[in-house]
Order: C-alpha cells, then sequence, then structure tokens
C-alpha cells in the first residue's frame, strides 16, 4: 500500500507545483543564424561558449547594428559574447548604444551593473542603480552599496544575508575549528583506460554500503575542441569495482555513440542497497535538433547483470539520481523537473515542473525527499505533495555561475546547494560562496536544519581562514552521522586571482560534531594543473565532483588529476581512505 500511496502523492505535486518557475534575469537569448554559421542556439551555446578559440570564431555570428540585434533578439547573445572574450569595453558601449537606441530598460541597466560589478567598478554600478531607481533592500543595490560604503537610509538590515550585517557590523563570519592532519594520505588510482591525451571531467559516483561494490562515471574527452568538435568528441565512462576499489574495469557507456553529433555528458548515479543494484547513465544532446534525452543503465551486483540503456526523452539539462528508502522509487531530476520509475529504471514518469538552472541530487530519508534549489527547497514527508520552502541560504557575490578574475583558472562555479540528511533528520546544506564581501577569497559555508527544512541555522565557513579558495565541493553523512565534505583548494600553488592558471589540490574534511569541528587532510599528494582563459586549456574541467561512502568501510573521492607536473590532459583517479584509519584523538567516536 505504501508504493501507491507513495505513487499518488508524487502525482499530486504536478497541480502543486506544474508551471512554476522561479523569475530570473534572462541575460541570454540567442538564434541561430544558419547552420553554415555554427552560431550560437539555446541548445548548443553551452559548449560554444567553453573554447575562447571558438569565441573569438564565432564573433561574425552577429550584426554591428543595433535595430538588427534588436529585431534578430541577439542583443544580449552579443552583450554576453563580448563579456566572455572579456572585451568589456566593448559590451559598455554595445550596452550604453543600446539605451540611446531603444531606451533605459530594466533589462540593459541590471546587465550594465553587472558589467560594473564585474569590473569592481562599484561607483558607476551604484550610479546606473540610482537611475533605474531599484528600491532599498534590493539585494543588488545592498552589495554594491555595501561595496562603496553609502548604505541607503531605511535599509532593513533583518533583511539582509548574514555576511552583509558581518561586514556593516565590523564583524568576522562564523568560522568552525579545523585541523589540518598532515600525516593521512589517500590510496589514489587511476580508474579510465583511455588513450593518453583523452582529457576527464564531470565525475559521479555511489558507493556500496559495505564499501565493495563502486561505480564511477564520467565526461571522457570533455571539450577537446579541435576539428571534431561536432563529431563525437564527448562520451561517457564507467569505472566498476566489486572489491573495495582494489581492482577496476572501464566500459564507455553512451548509446548512440555512432550518431552524429550527439554528445554525452552529466553522469549521474545512484545506489539501491535494499535490491543490491548500481544504477549509472547520463545526458546525450544532439547538437543540430533542439533534442536532449536522459538514459539508464542498471547493474544487478548480486550477478553483475547489466541492463539498458533505458530512454527518457524530453528538452533539458543535468540529471541527478536517487533511490528510495526501501528501493521501491528510482527519482533523475534535472533542470526540467523530476521524473520518477517504479519498475527499477526501465520506464519514467514526469513528477513535476521545476525548470531551474541548477537543482542538485535528490536525496531521501525515511518517508521524505527533498530537492534543494538555488532558489528554494522542495520537499515531500509521509506521502505528502511536495512544498516548498524559500532558502535562506544565497551567496553573497554576484556572477558565481562565472567567476571571471575571482578564482585563479577562471573557473565557472555554478552555484549548487548541494543537501545531504543526518541519521537524526537533520538536514545539512553547504554551497560556496566569498568569505568577505569585496569576492577575494571563496569557503565552503554550511547551514543546518532541525525541522525538515522549516527554519535554519545562521550558515557557517567549515573551511579554514587562509588566503585561497575552495570550490567544487560534496557533502556525504553516513550511517553513524559523520559528516564528509570534499573540495578543491588553491592553498597550495601560487597564483593571483586573476592568474590564467591554477595549481589545486583536493582536500577531504571529516566532523563528528555536525559541522563545529573538521579534521581535514589533503588527498592530492601533487597539485593538479589547469592552465586557463576561463576553460582550461581549451577543455572543460568539471562542474562539480562528488564523493561517496561505503558504510562503515570508506569514503572514496573522485576527480580529474595527474602525477605529472604541469599536465595538459587530466584522467580520471579514485582517492580511497579506510575510515579506520581517520580516527583522531578528540571528537572521533
Amino acid at each position: 500500500m505504501k508504493n501507491y500511496n507513495k505513487l499518488i502523492s508524487l502525482f499530486l505535486t504536478i497541480s502543486v507545483l506544474s508551471g512554476c518557475q522561479h523569475n530570473r534575469v534572462n541575460t541570454v537569448n540567442n538564434n541561430s543564424m544558419g547552420p553554415e554559421h555554427h552560431c550560437p542556439t539555446d541548445t548548443t551555446k553551452k559548449y560554444f561558449y567553453k573554447s575562447t578559440n571558438h569565441l573569438e570564431k564565432y564573433q561574425d555570428c552577429f550584426s554591428d547594428d543595433i535595430g538588427e540585434l534588436v529585431a534578430s533578439e541577439q542583443l544580449f547573445s552579443k552583450i554576453e559574447w563580448l563579456i566572455k572574450l572579456k572585451e568589456y569595453q566593448a559590451a559598455e558601449s554595445l550596452l550604453l548604444e543600446a539605451m540611446d537606441s531603444i531606451g533605459h530598460t530594466q533589462e540593459l541597466q541590471t546587465k550594465l551593473t553587472h558589467l560594473y560589478i564585474r569590473q569592481k567598478r562599484w561607483e558607476q554600478a551604484l550610479a546606473v542603480i540610482d537611475q533605474a531607481q531599484i528600491p532599498v533592500n534590493d539585494p543588488l543595490r545592498v552589495l554594491v552599496e555595501i561595496r562603496t560604503g553609502q548604505l541607503s537610509e531605511g535599509t532593513n538590515y533583518d533583511l539582509l544575508p548574514q555576511t552583509y550585517k558581518n561586514h556593516i557590523n565590523n564583524q568576522p563570519a562564523l568560522k568552525a575549528n579545523i585541523f589540518t592532519d598532515e600525516t593521512t594520505s589517500f590510496d589514489l588510482t587511476r580508474v579510465d583506460i583511455a588513450d593518453p591525451g583523452i582529457q576527464a571531467g564531470e565525475t559521479s559516483m555511489r558507493v556500496s554500503e559495505d564499501g565493495q561494490d563502486i561505480v564511477v562515471t564520467w565526461t571522457d574527452n570533455a571539450g577537446e575542441y579541435n576539428s571534431d568538435f561536432l563529431e563525437n568528441s564527448w562520451q561517457l565512462q564507467s569505472a566498476h569495482s566489486n572489491d573495495g576499489g582494489q581492482t577496476w574495469t572501464n566500459q564507455f557507456i553512451s548509446p548512440l555513440s555512432q550518431v552524429e553529433n550527439v554528445h554525452h555528458f552529466d553522469p549521474m548515479t545512484a545506489y539501491d542497497p535494499v535490491n543490491k543494484l548500481m544504477y549509472f547513465g547520463g545526458m546525450t544532446t544532439f547538437l543540430g535538433p533542439e533534442n536532449n534525452t536522459f538514459y539508464v543503465y542498471r547493474r544487478n551486483l548480486e550477478n553483475d547483470a547489466q541492463q539498458g540503456p533505458y530512454f527518457v526523452n524530453g528538452s533539458f539539462d543535468k540529471g541527478w539520481m536517487a533511490v528510495d528508502d526501501d528501493g521501491s522509487l528510482v527519482m533523475v531530476e534535472n533542470t526540467q523537473g523530476a521524473f520518477s520509475s517504479m519498475d527499477f529504471g526501465e520506464s519514467f514518469f514526469p513528477l513535476l515542473n521545476i525548470n531551474e538552472l541548477f537543482t542538485p541530487q535528490p536525496r531521501f530519508f525515511g518517508e521524505c525527499f527533498y530537492i534543494a534549489d538555488t532558489v528554494v527547497m522542495y520537499k515531500s514527508c509521509n506521502d505528502q505533495p511536495l512544498t516548498t520552502i524559500d532558502a535562506p541560504f544565497s551567496a553573497a557575490a554576484l556572477n558565481l555561475f562565472i567567476n571571471d578574475q575571482l578564482i585563479p583558472g577562471y573557473f565557472r562555479l555554478v552555484p549548487l546547494r548541494l543537501l545531504a540528511v543526518h541519521p537524526d533528520g537533520d538536514l545539512f546544506i553547504i554551497y560556496v560562496d566569498s568569505t568577505i564581501l569585496d569576492g577575494t577569497d571563496y569557503a565552503v559555508w554550511m547551514s543546518r536544519s532541525g525541522d525538515n527544512g522549516e527554519t535554519w541555522d545562521t550558515p557557517w565557513i567549515i573551511t579554514p581562514d587562509i588566503q585561497a579558495d575552495q570550490l567544487l565541493p560534496w557533502i556525504e553523512i553516513d550511517q553513524q552521522g559523520g559528516i564528509h565534505v570534499s573540495y578543491l583548494d588553491t592553498r597550495n600553488g601560487d597564483q593571483t586571482d586573476d592568474s590564467l592558471e591554477a595549481h589545486l589540490d583536493m582536500y577531504y574534511s571529516y566532523s563528528s560534531d555536525k559541522g563545529m569541528t573538521w579534521h581535514e587532510s589533503r588527498v592530492t599528494p601533487t597539485s593538479l594543473f589547469v592552465e586557463s582563459d576561463y576553460w582550461g586549456n581549451n577543455y572543460f574541467f568539471s562542474d562539480y565532483l562528488e564523493m561517496s561512502v561505503g558504510n562503515p568501510e570508506a569514503v572514496f573521492l573522485s576527480f580529474p588529476w595527474s602525477p605529472e607536473p604541469d599536465a595538459t590532459d587530466l584522467d580520471m583517479y579514485v582517492a580511497k581512505k579506510v575510515l579506520s584509519d581517520l580516527i583522531f584523538e578528540d571528537n572521533f567516536e
């Protein structure tokens, strides 16, 4: 009866949330000028935006005439294009010309304000805000006013995020206690068998509860932009281990791999401990017609039998997977909403329309499941329809999606809110935000809710207060309540925020007291090297790096790396540490 109730409640979510969309500033409207030009469209823009070489190559997609740009709805596409080329003066001139031609629209004024913020031209940004008559307490106005020291009279301090309040009151942001262990080492294993020179990235992984069965999936040849860019340059690989990571088998899992103009990306994994099933798959995009799909494979860990792929068509991006606590429901959630299966992944039905840009992995806990978005959190408990909760955790810095000159290597930092559930039911969210409001350093922040997300503690920083950046974090909580967090860190490299190269290390932190005290270990013995003009040596690095915990055996981290210094291509590695080896003298039980 439980499954029928669950199915009914999930269908009810359609009536609750169908069509629910949040207002966002639309900064890119792309229209193709014909396939012979290979100009960007809504389907292909993310791929062409990844390489400066391609940005320069496709400049001729856009007219120089304001009237033609407006008529073809390409004005904001060209502005965005110039910004990604770092042609800031040209972008500003185009914005001002557009204002003279079509008027000072809110969209143009907002884009100009963001451009000035990107260049840290705070006084000019404030002037545009004043001209646009953006009201007091608007987050954009507050952000700029704090940086100029000109906070408007009547600003309601109670409405400001805690990081804003700390800055105004000259108080340091709340930080957890952290201890760095210089002796703990991880076992690193290369798990891909691709030919040398193939770039790996975008990794997802799951580990069984005994720590023995592991599945890692990743994007192979991720963005090797050459003459074969439109000819199947992206594939997904998967590595499997059934002996706790001692040995690995490797396979390509991309269906339709011989179809022209098909790219595979955004791997996803899930584990069903009840039925001993491992799910893995990914997304595929047809770059010609606007047609996306995701596909799922199922592996039986009892007999190692693999079935699939099972396809779900649609138009969406980035899938995440999860299985409920009794193995009866498999959920795949993406930028268009949630899809669920009650026949072990062989068929999926749509549940709800979310239509968000970045929605991370759904989490099940008992009779509840949660999806944390950048704006709200969706939840359903005890077979009730999904409800929405406004997210009190929002980044202080704008434009996190493209961190131009804010992080070494010009990383794209997607504003994910990553969720995990403690065995006692507490929810924990982590995300990346600036440690101080001028955006000099970025750190991993955490917040906790003890009432299913209705209220949240003031967020705090879990990473060390050092002159470095942390990025691409992930969180897992084991059956004993230990919290595991991984992240990349720039502390061991000699680089500035606007450096075109970065030396990064993977770090791992563990907390047994709900995030107040952390024990940190460096995972990579030598730094991985990324040389970049925003995309990293003409390849795409990653938007996320996953970690998984095999209770109570070991923690596993997957990430691109190379033992060779200054390597131009990174392979896929898995780092393992037996949890019993991570027992410190204090705060560990």
